[in-house]
């Protein structure tokens, strides 16, 4: 484990610098200790240089490169955030060429069930340390009903909403409910999907609209409801166990409590924003060797039985194998 309070300088490469990515960037300025950030993609344009310029103002911290040839034999310290087709490959390519015992992957995590027997066996090989970016479990409001849960006879949960790309974003609320079972072995009805494909926001990728019910498979009991259908608005979110019943709803900015009958909750939480949580991961990582994030080992079976079915539902329902979720 690395000392971080005795660490003066530090090297982090991130790969990938869309949306998400560019998040990890900003929250990564926030440490002091950083002496030099490593940036890789191969789409290099000129939305990517105005995003590396607004960075580096008053700053010389970020280097951009296009090739992994370029980058530094070692760093403290690997986000990968491309996009999910290419997402193993990077891993790859990086570990080709340079190293890093810690490692965050970003969701959805790959599109081949291969990838995920190979990823488990390549980190495990290399001895890196890797974690899944699921945060809704680093929520301050998730983390205290997580707390009231323990050890409840039944929990159920549905999240419900109107082109929130549950395809891609399910996989978060899944997160939250394996972190609040501590389980994470579930069985998929995908019965109530439509049979028709959606435009993803990213080119190139699908989503889907209707009803996905994931049930814990040692207690079906507990279960999780996941809609995506135009008749919704804003997206709500209901967690139900035992007498208790908490109504959420998330924005762009917050998480607001509507009603609950537990009743140490506030009414409203400021949204924990990706440019708020990459630093403190990172910081936990190396000072005591673990964050809040999922580990590997644990999402990538979450991953990988959800990514079963969804490719299955769409070569069964579409007769098409390409299917292709970011």
């Amino acid at each position: 484990m690395e000392n971080y309070a005795k660490k003066k300088i530090m090297k982090i490469c991130l790969i990938g610098l869309g949306n998400i990515g560019f998040r990890h960037l900003q929250s990564i300025l926030k440490l002091k200790e950083i002496s030099k950030i490593d940036v890789i993609d191969i789409k290099y344009d000129l939305i990517i240089k105005n995003k590396i310029d607004y960075l580096n103002k008053n700053k010389s911290k970020i280097n951009f490169y296009k090739s992994y040839i370029e980058l530094r034999k070692k760093y403290d310290f690997c986000i990968i955030s491309t996009n999910s087709d290419v997402r193993f490959n990077s891993l790859k390519n990086f570990y080709r060429y340079s190293y890093a015992k810690y490692l965050i992957l970003e969701k959805f995590l790959f599109l081949k069930i291969k990838h995920y027997k190979d990823c488990e066996k390549f980190v495990l090989d290399n001895k890196i340390q890797a974690w899944i970016n699921c945060p809704r479990r680093t929520y301050k409001v998730y983390k205290q009903i997580s707390q009231d849960i323990k050890n409840k006879s039944k929990l159920s949960i549905q999240c419900y909403g109107n082109k929130w790309n549950m395809a891609s974003n399910c996989i978060h609320y899944i997160d939250l409910f394996s972190y609040f079972l501590k389980s994470h072995n579930f069985k998929y009805d995908l019965s109530g999907l439509h049979k028709k494909l959606y435009k993803s926001n990213k080119k190139n990728f699908i989503e889907y609209k209707g009803t996905i019910i994931a049930s814990q498979a040692e207690n079906p009991n507990n279960s999780i409801t996941l809609k995506d259908k135009n008749s919704y608005n804003t997206f709500k979110m209901i967690i139900e166990y035992d007498d208790k019943k908490i109504l959420i709803e998330e924005t762009k900015e917050n998480i607001n409590v509507i009603s609950s009958d537990f009743k140490r909750l506030n009414k409203s939480y400021d949204l924990e924003k990706q440019s708020n949580l990459t630093n403190i991961y990172i910081k936990n990582i190396l000072t005591n060797g673990t964050c809040e994030l999922p580990k590997l080992r644990d999402s990538i079976n979450l991953h990988s039985d959800l990514f079963k079915n969804f490719y299955y539902f769409y070569k069964i329902t579409f007769h098409n194998k390409n299917f292709k979720v970011t």
